[in-house]
Protein backbone atom coordinates (compact mmCIF):
# COMPACT_ATOMS: atom_id res chain seq x y z
CA UNK A 1 0.00 0.00 0.00
CA UNK A 2 1.62 3.25 -0.82
CA UNK A 3 0.74 7.01 -0.22
CA UNK A 4 1.31 9.20 -2.91
CA UNK A 5 2.25 12.83 -2.50
CA UNK A 6 2.01 15.97 -4.87
CA UNK A 7 2.29 19.13 -2.75
CA UNK A 8 4.98 21.12 -1.19
CA UNK A 9 2.49 22.66 1.40
CA UNK A 10 2.05 21.12 5.39
CA UNK A 11 -1.04 19.77 6.05
CA UNK A 12 -2.74 17.48 8.66
CA UNK A 13 -1.08 14.16 9.81
CA UNK A 14 -2.52 10.36 8.56
CA UNK A 15 -2.68 6.75 10.05
CA UNK A 16 0.12 4.95 8.65
CA UNK A 17 -0.90 1.90 6.73
CA UNK A 18 0.36 -1.52 8.03
CA UNK A 19 3.58 -1.08 5.42
CA UNK A 20 3.88 2.04 3.16
CA UNK A 21 5.52 4.37 0.87
CA UNK A 22 6.08 8.02 0.79
CA UNK A 23 7.91 9.65 -2.41
CA UNK A 24 7.79 13.15 -3.34
CA UNK A 25 10.09 15.48 -4.68
CA UNK A 26 9.93 18.04 -2.35
CA UNK A 27 11.81 17.94 1.38
CA UNK A 28 9.34 19.63 3.18
CA UNK A 29 8.19 17.30 5.81
CA UNK A 30 8.57 18.34 8.92
CA UNK A 31 8.48 16.56 12.80
CA UNK A 32 5.87 18.50 15.01
CA UNK A 33 6.87 16.00 18.37
CA UNK A 34 8.72 13.19 18.90
CA UNK A 35 7.14 9.54 19.41
CA UNK A 36 7.78 8.05 22.77
CA UNK A 37 6.87 4.28 24.22
CA UNK A 38 4.02 4.14 26.75
CA UNK A 39 4.66 2.23 29.77
CA UNK A 40 3.88 -1.13 28.62
CA UNK A 41 6.02 -0.84 26.02
CA UNK A 42 8.65 0.31 27.88
CA UNK A 43 8.48 -2.78 29.92
CA UNK A 44 7.83 -5.24 27.06
CA UNK A 45 11.60 -5.15 25.84
CA UNK A 46 12.85 -8.32 24.37
CA UNK A 47 14.33 -10.07 21.75
CA UNK A 48 11.81 -9.40 19.95
CA UNK A 49 11.48 -5.18 19.62
CA UNK A 50 12.03 -2.95 16.94
CA UNK A 51 14.33 -0.50 15.82
CA UNK A 52 12.81 2.35 13.85
CA UNK A 53 14.85 4.93 11.91
CA UNK A 54 13.76 8.53 10.11
CA UNK A 55 15.99 9.14 7.40
CA UNK A 56 15.37 10.04 3.50
CA UNK A 57 13.48 7.12 1.98
CA UNK A 58 10.30 5.14 2.58
CA UNK A 59 8.33 4.02 5.49
CA UNK A 60 7.52 0.59 6.86
CA UNK A 61 5.35 -0.46 10.21
CA UNK A 62 9.15 -2.28 11.29
CA UNK A 63 12.47 -1.39 9.87
CA UNK A 64 13.21 1.66 8.63
CA UNK A 65 11.03 4.90 8.63
CA UNK A 66 12.48 7.24 5.69
CA UNK A 67 11.13 10.79 4.83
CA UNK A 68 12.52 14.01 2.68
CA UNK A 69 14.37 15.70 5.72
CA UNK A 70 18.20 16.10 6.57
CA UNK A 71 18.04 14.70 10.19
CA UNK A 72 18.17 11.14 11.67
CA UNK A 73 15.98 9.75 14.52
CA UNK A 74 16.36 6.78 15.80
CA UNK A 75 13.53 5.57 18.03
CA UNK A 76 13.32 1.76 19.88
CA UNK A 77 9.91 0.38 20.41
CA UNK A 78 9.33 -2.65 22.02
CA UNK A 79 8.07 -6.24 21.24
CA UNK A 80 5.86 -6.99 18.55
CA UNK A 81 2.66 -6.42 20.00
CA UNK A 82 3.14 -2.72 20.08
CA UNK A 83 4.92 -1.79 16.93
CA UNK A 84 1.73 -0.68 15.37
CA UNK A 85 1.08 1.26 18.20
CA UNK A 86 4.34 3.14 17.82
CA UNK A 87 4.51 3.79 14.54
CA UNK A 88 0.94 5.18 14.74
CA UNK A 89 2.57 7.81 16.65
CA UNK A 90 6.04 8.16 14.69
CA UNK A 91 4.08 8.69 11.86
CA UNK A 92 1.37 11.40 13.06
CA UNK A 93 4.55 13.20 14.92
CA UNK A 94 4.74 14.02 10.94
CA UNK A 95 3.11 17.00 9.13
CA UNK A 96 1.71 15.47 6.09
CA UNK A 97 1.25 18.15 3.24
CA UNK A 98 -2.64 18.77 2.11
CA UNK A 99 -2.43 17.16 -1.48
CA UNK A 100 -1.19 13.64 0.44
CA UNK A 101 -3.90 10.97 -0.40
CA UNK A 102 -3.79 8.18 2.27
CA UNK A 103 -5.50 5.03 1.19
CA UNK A 104 -7.60 4.60 4.16
CA UNK A 105 -11.03 2.65 4.56
CA UNK A 106 -12.49 4.39 7.31
CA UNK A 107 -14.40 6.94 6.92
CA UNK A 108 -14.82 10.21 8.72
CA UNK A 109 -18.18 9.78 11.23
CA UNK A 110 -20.90 11.86 10.06
CA UNK A 111 -21.03 13.69 13.62
CA UNK A 112 -17.41 13.39 15.00
CA UNK A 113 -16.80 12.75 18.66
CA UNK A 114 -16.03 15.63 20.49
CA UNK A 115 -18.18 18.23 19.00
CA UNK A 116 -20.11 20.70 22.03
CA UNK A 117 -23.01 22.07 21.51
CA UNK A 118 -21.94 25.77 23.36
CA UNK A 119 -18.21 25.96 21.89
CA UNK A 120 -16.43 29.57 23.13
CA UNK A 121 -16.38 31.90 20.78
CA UNK A 122 -13.10 34.50 20.27
CA UNK A 123 -14.67 37.97 19.27
CA UNK A 124 -11.17 39.39 19.46
CA UNK A 125 -10.07 40.10 16.33
CA UNK A 126 -6.40 39.01 16.43
CA UNK A 127 -3.53 40.52 13.97
CA UNK A 128 -3.72 38.77 10.47
CA UNK A 129 0.25 37.37 11.35
CA UNK A 130 -1.21 36.14 14.13
CA UNK A 131 -3.52 34.07 12.45
CA UNK A 132 -1.34 32.52 9.72
CA UNK A 133 0.56 31.24 12.24
CA UNK A 134 -1.96 30.26 14.26
CA UNK A 135 -3.73 28.09 11.42
CA UNK A 136 -0.73 26.80 9.53
CA UNK A 137 0.61 24.92 12.23
CA UNK A 138 -2.69 23.41 12.65
CA UNK A 139 -2.35 22.28 8.84
CA UNK A 140 -4.82 25.20 7.02
CA UNK A 141 -2.71 25.57 3.29
CA UNK A 142 -3.30 28.87 1.11
CA UNK A 143 -6.21 29.52 -0.10
CA UNK A 144 -8.00 28.22 3.26
CA UNK A 145 -8.20 24.73 2.24
CA UNK A 146 -7.50 21.95 4.68
CA UNK A 147 -8.75 17.91 4.78
CA UNK A 148 -8.82 15.32 7.81
CA UNK A 149 -6.18 12.46 6.75
CA UNK A 150 -6.63 10.41 9.10
CA UNK A 151 -10.06 9.15 7.69
CA UNK A 152 -11.62 9.65 4.44
CA UNK A 153 -14.01 12.67 4.25
CA UNK A 154 -17.60 12.09 3.40
CA UNK A 155 -18.19 15.77 1.38
CA UNK A 156 -16.14 18.37 0.09
CA UNK A 157 -16.99 21.75 1.19
CA UNK A 158 -16.56 25.26 -0.39
CA UNK A 159 -17.63 28.15 2.15
CA UNK A 160 -18.53 31.00 0.21
CA UNK A 161 -18.40 34.55 1.60
CA UNK A 162 -20.19 37.44 -0.03
CA UNK A 163 -17.94 40.63 1.26
CA UNK A 164 -17.46 44.51 1.15
CA UNK A 165 -15.33 46.40 3.69
CA UNK A 166 -15.63 43.74 6.96
CA UNK A 167 -12.25 43.21 6.98
CA UNK A 168 -12.16 43.44 11.07
CA UNK A 169 -15.44 40.49 11.16
CA UNK A 170 -13.84 38.54 8.65
CA UNK A 171 -10.51 38.36 10.75
CA UNK A 172 -12.96 36.68 13.50
CA UNK A 173 -14.63 34.70 11.01
CA UNK A 174 -11.85 32.89 10.34
CA UNK A 175 -10.47 32.54 13.61
CA UNK A 176 -13.57 30.85 14.64
CA UNK A 177 -14.33 28.96 11.66
CA UNK A 178 -11.63 27.29 10.76
CA UNK A 179 -11.17 25.06 13.99
CA UNK A 180 -14.92 23.99 13.79
CA UNK A 181 -14.69 22.34 10.54
CA UNK A 182 -11.59 21.01 11.29
CA UNK A 183 -13.18 19.47 14.39
CA UNK A 184 -16.02 18.43 12.38
CA UNK A 185 -13.82 16.57 10.35
CA UNK A 186 -14.68 18.37 6.69
CA UNK A 187 -12.57 18.49 4.07
CA UNK A 188 -13.55 22.42 2.98
CA UNK A 189 -12.19 25.79 1.67
CA UNK A 190 -13.26 29.43 2.65
CA UNK A 191 -13.77 31.73 -0.27
CA UNK A 192 -14.43 35.64 -0.31
CA UNK A 193 -15.92 37.22 -2.92
CA UNK A 194 -14.99 40.76 -2.72
CA UNK A 195 -17.35 43.25 -4.62
CA UNK A 196 -15.42 46.43 -6.29
CA UNK A 197 -16.66 49.59 -5.11
CA UNK A 198 -17.97 51.02 -7.95
CA UNK A 199 -21.61 49.66 -7.32
CA UNK A 200 -24.03 49.15 -4.69
CA UNK A 201 -23.45 45.83 -2.97
CA UNK A 202 -25.27 42.83 -4.50
CA UNK A 203 -25.01 39.88 -2.26
CA UNK A 204 -26.87 37.16 -4.11
CA UNK A 205 -24.93 37.55 -7.65
CA UNK A 206 -21.33 37.61 -5.34
CA UNK A 207 -22.57 33.88 -3.99
CA UNK A 208 -23.09 33.04 -7.99
CA UNK A 209 -19.81 34.16 -8.51
CA UNK A 210 -18.03 32.26 -5.60
CA UNK A 211 -20.41 29.17 -6.53
CA UNK A 212 -18.81 29.39 -10.72
CA UNK A 213 -15.46 30.58 -9.28
CA UNK A 214 -14.80 27.71 -6.41
CA UNK A 215 -16.18 25.02 -8.60
CA UNK A 216 -13.07 25.76 -11.07
CA UNK A 217 -10.33 25.74 -8.48
CA UNK A 218 -11.92 21.84 -7.05
CA UNK A 219 -14.88 19.88 -7.28
CA UNK A 220 -16.97 20.97 -4.64
CA UNK A 221 -20.46 18.84 -3.75
CA UNK A 222 -21.65 20.88 -1.16
CA UNK A 223 -21.99 24.79 -1.08
CA UNK A 224 -22.16 26.86 1.97
CA UNK A 225 -23.68 30.38 1.68
CA UNK A 226 -21.93 32.66 4.84
CA UNK A 227 -22.31 35.90 5.91
CA UNK A 228 -19.04 37.14 7.69
CA UNK A 229 -20.84 38.78 10.72
CA UNK A 230 -22.44 35.44 12.06
CA UNK A 231 -20.36 32.57 13.88
CA UNK A 232 -21.92 28.93 14.47
CA UNK A 233 -22.63 28.45 18.52
CA UNK A 234 -23.30 24.50 17.95
CA UNK A 235 -19.97 22.48 16.97
CA UNK A 236 -23.15 19.84 16.07
CA UNK A 237 -24.31 22.19 13.34
CA UNK A 238 -22.77 20.56 10.73
CA UNK A 239 -21.71 22.34 7.58
CA UNK A 240 -22.25 19.43 5.27
CA UNK A 241 -25.26 19.04 2.75
CA UNK A 242 -28.24 16.72 3.48
CA UNK A 243 -31.15 15.99 0.28
CA UNK A 244 -32.57 19.64 0.82
CA UNK A 245 -31.29 23.31 0.82
CA UNK A 246 -30.96 24.19 4.57
CA UNK A 247 -31.50 27.20 6.23
CA UNK A 248 -29.03 26.73 8.85
CA UNK A 249 -28.99 29.96 10.89
CA UNK A 250 -32.44 29.96 12.34
CA UNK A 251 -31.50 31.43 15.92
CA UNK A 252 -29.47 34.31 16.20
CA UNK A 253 -28.78 36.18 19.25
CA UNK A 254 -29.85 39.64 17.90
CA UNK A 255 -33.16 38.48 17.33
CA UNK A 256 -33.41 36.49 21.09
CA UNK A 257 -32.68 33.27 18.65
CA UNK A 258 -36.37 33.23 17.10
CA UNK A 259 -37.04 33.11 13.39
CA UNK A 260 -37.66 36.39 12.27
CA UNK A 261 -40.87 34.93 9.73
CA UNK A 262 -41.23 31.78 8.68
CA UNK A 263 -39.62 30.40 5.39
CA UNK A 264 -36.87 32.94 5.87
CA UNK A 265 -33.12 31.55 4.08
CA UNK A 266 -30.78 34.34 4.74
CA UNK A 267 -27.68 34.56 6.90
CA UNK A 268 -26.24 30.81 6.43
CA UNK A 269 -27.40 28.38 3.93
CA UNK A 270 -26.58 24.90 2.77
CA UNK A 271 -26.93 23.58 -0.98
CA UNK A 272 -25.80 20.93 -3.39
CA UNK A 273 -24.20 21.63 -6.55
CA UNK A 274 -26.98 19.78 -7.95
CA UNK A 275 -29.48 22.33 -6.20
CA UNK A 276 -27.52 25.25 -6.91
CA UNK A 277 -28.24 24.33 -11.00
CA UNK A 278 -31.74 22.82 -10.13
CA UNK A 279 -33.11 26.37 -8.98
CA UNK A 280 -30.64 28.32 -11.30
CA UNK A 281 -29.04 29.41 -8.44
CA UNK A 282 -29.75 32.94 -6.28
CA UNK A 283 -31.22 35.91 -8.42
CA UNK A 284 -28.92 38.45 -9.52
CA UNK A 285 -30.63 41.45 -9.85
CA UNK A 286 -30.92 42.47 -6.15
CA UNK A 287 -28.45 45.45 -5.77
CA UNK A 288 -28.24 46.79 -2.10
CA UNK A 289 -29.77 45.85 0.92
CA UNK A 290 -33.01 43.10 1.22
CA UNK A 291 -35.04 40.72 0.01
CA UNK A 292 -32.44 38.41 -2.27
CA UNK A 293 -33.18 36.06 0.66
CA UNK A 294 -36.93 35.73 -0.12
CA UNK A 295 -36.36 35.08 -3.64
CA UNK A 296 -34.00 32.10 -3.26
CA UNK A 297 -36.59 31.04 -0.57
CA UNK A 298 -39.03 31.19 -3.47
CA UNK A 299 -36.78 29.53 -6.06
CA UNK A 300 -35.95 26.56 -3.45
CA UNK A 301 -39.73 25.78 -2.17
CA UNK A 302 -41.49 26.53 -5.87
CA UNK A 303 -43.20 23.26 -7.45
CA UNK A 304 -40.85 21.09 -8.72
CA UNK A 305 -37.83 21.97 -6.79
CA UNK A 306 -35.94 20.38 -3.73
CA UNK A 307 -37.78 21.88 -0.83
CA UNK A 308 -36.42 23.61 2.30
CA UNK A 309 -35.42 22.32 5.43
CA UNK A 310 -34.73 24.24 8.83
CA UNK A 311 -31.73 23.00 11.44
CA UNK A 312 -33.14 22.81 14.72
CA UNK A 313 -33.11 26.06 17.00
CA UNK A 314 -31.12 24.36 19.80
CA UNK A 315 -28.48 23.52 17.19
CA UNK A 316 -28.77 26.40 14.25
CA UNK A 317 -27.53 28.68 17.32
CA UNK A 318 -25.66 31.89 16.00
CA UNK A 319 -23.72 35.11 17.46
CA UNK A 320 -24.51 38.22 15.17
CA UNK A 321 -21.09 40.81 15.48
CA UNK A 322 -22.13 44.21 15.91
CA UNK A 323 -21.85 46.43 12.74
CA UNK A 324 -24.54 49.12 11.40
CA UNK A 325 -27.52 48.76 9.23
CA UNK A 326 -27.61 49.96 5.65
CA UNK A 327 -30.63 49.60 5.46
CA UNK A 328 -31.72 53.40 4.89
CA UNK A 329 -29.28 54.59 2.92
CA UNK A 330 -30.35 51.48 0.29
CA UNK A 331 -31.73 53.79 -2.78
CA UNK A 332 -33.16 50.43 -4.11
CA UNK A 333 -34.89 48.58 -1.33
CA UNK A 334 -38.30 50.43 -2.44
CA UNK A 335 -38.42 48.11 -5.45
CA UNK A 336 -37.00 44.78 -3.34
CA UNK A 337 -40.85 43.65 -3.11
CA UNK A 338 -41.90 44.71 -6.59
CA UNK A 339 -39.09 42.21 -7.59
CA UNK A 340 -40.19 39.66 -5.49
CA UNK A 341 -43.36 39.59 -6.67
CA UNK A 342 -42.45 38.92 -10.05
CA UNK A 343 -39.17 36.28 -8.68
CA UNK A 344 -41.78 33.27 -10.33
CA UNK A 345 -41.58 34.87 -13.87
CA UNK A 346 -37.66 35.79 -13.23
CA UNK A 347 -36.04 32.35 -12.17
CA UNK A 348 -35.36 30.89 -15.05
CA UNK A 349 -33.79 33.76 -16.69
CA UNK A 350 -32.06 35.32 -14.00
CA UNK A 351 -29.25 33.24 -11.73
CA UNK A 352 -26.33 30.74 -12.65
CA UNK A 353 -27.82 30.93 -16.52
CA UNK A 354 -27.10 34.72 -17.06
CA UNK A 355 -23.86 35.05 -14.14
CA UNK A 356 -21.34 34.66 -16.66
CA UNK A 357 -20.18 37.49 -18.72
CA UNK A 358 -21.56 40.00 -16.17
CA UNK A 359 -18.74 40.10 -14.21
CA UNK A 360 -14.94 40.28 -14.07
CA UNK A 361 -12.25 38.35 -11.58
CA UNK A 362 -10.46 41.29 -11.00
CA UNK A 363 -7.70 39.11 -8.79
CA UNK A 364 -7.82 35.65 -7.46
CA UNK A 365 -5.36 35.65 -3.90
CA UNK A 366 -4.27 32.61 -2.23
CA UNK A 367 -3.95 33.93 0.75
CA UNK A 368 -2.63 31.76 3.80
CA UNK A 369 -6.57 31.57 5.62
CA UNK A 370 -8.76 32.19 2.43
CA UNK A 371 -8.78 32.45 -1.66
CA UNK A 372 -9.53 36.42 -2.15
CA UNK A 373 -11.96 36.39 -5.22
CA UNK A 374 -12.02 40.26 -5.94
CA UNK A 375 -14.89 41.24 -8.95
CA UNK A 376 -16.46 43.73 -10.91
CA UNK A 377 -20.08 43.47 -11.75
CA UNK A 378 -21.46 44.39 -14.79
CA UNK A 379 -25.05 46.01 -13.03
CA UNK A 380 -26.07 47.57 -16.35
CA UNK A 381 -25.91 43.89 -18.06
CA UNK A 382 -27.84 42.19 -14.99
CA UNK A 383 -30.37 45.52 -14.93
CA UNK A 384 -31.13 45.12 -18.52
CA UNK A 385 -33.37 41.37 -17.99
CA UNK A 386 -36.58 41.48 -19.96
CA UNK A 387 -38.64 40.60 -16.74
CA UNK A 388 -37.37 44.27 -15.29
CA UNK A 389 -38.63 46.44 -17.94
CA UNK A 390 -41.97 47.49 -16.17
CA UNK A 391 -40.01 48.57 -13.22
CA UNK A 392 -37.69 50.80 -15.41
CA UNK A 393 -39.92 54.19 -14.06
CA UNK A 394 -38.55 53.47 -10.72
CA UNK A 395 -36.13 56.41 -10.24
CA UNK A 396 -32.97 54.67 -8.62
CA UNK A 397 -33.25 51.77 -11.63
CA UNK A 398 -34.03 54.70 -14.52
CA UNK A 399 -30.43 56.64 -13.11
CA UNK A 400 -28.14 53.26 -13.27
CA UNK A 401 -29.27 52.28 -17.03
CA UNK A 402 -28.95 55.85 -17.43
CA UNK A 403 -25.61 56.50 -16.08
CA UNK A 404 -22.49 56.36 -18.19
CA UNK A 405 -20.23 54.09 -16.16
CA UNK A 406 -17.44 52.35 -16.80
CA UNK A 407 -17.50 48.47 -16.03
CA UNK A 408 -13.78 47.23 -15.34
CA UNK A 409 -13.28 44.04 -17.94
CA UNK A 410 -9.99 43.45 -17.22
CA UNK A 411 -7.70 40.52 -17.53
CA UNK A 412 -7.91 38.60 -14.38
CA UNK A 413 -4.73 38.49 -12.38
CA UNK A 414 -4.08 35.20 -9.76
CA UNK A 415 -1.54 35.51 -6.89
CA UNK A 416 -0.41 32.78 -4.35
CA UNK A 417 0.75 35.83 -2.16
CA UNK A 418 0.36 36.79 1.47
CA UNK A 419 -1.56 39.26 3.43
Amino acid sequence: MSIPYRGHDSGRVALPPQNGTITSSFATLKFASSATASPTEKNAKNANSRTFTIKNGTFASEGTAKIPTSTATTRNPTSTPSVRSLAHRLYTAVYLPYEASPRLDRRCEAIPAGLVSRRKLNLKPLSWEGLENKFRCLGVIAGGRWKPLDCVPQTHVAVIIPFRDREEHLRIFLNNMHPMLQKQKLHYGIYVVDQHVRTLFNRAMLMNIGFVEAGKIEDYDCFIFHDVDLLAENELNMYTCTEKPTHMSVAIDKYNYRPVYPNQFGGVTSLTKKHMRLVNGFPNVYFGWGAEDDDMSFRVRRKGAPGLRFIARDIGRYTMMNHTSNQKSNPRYSLSVKLYISAFKRFATDGLNNVNGSYTVLKLEQLPLYTRIYVDVDEKRILMNKQLSKFQDHKWLRSVLTTNMTFVNATSSRSSSYQ
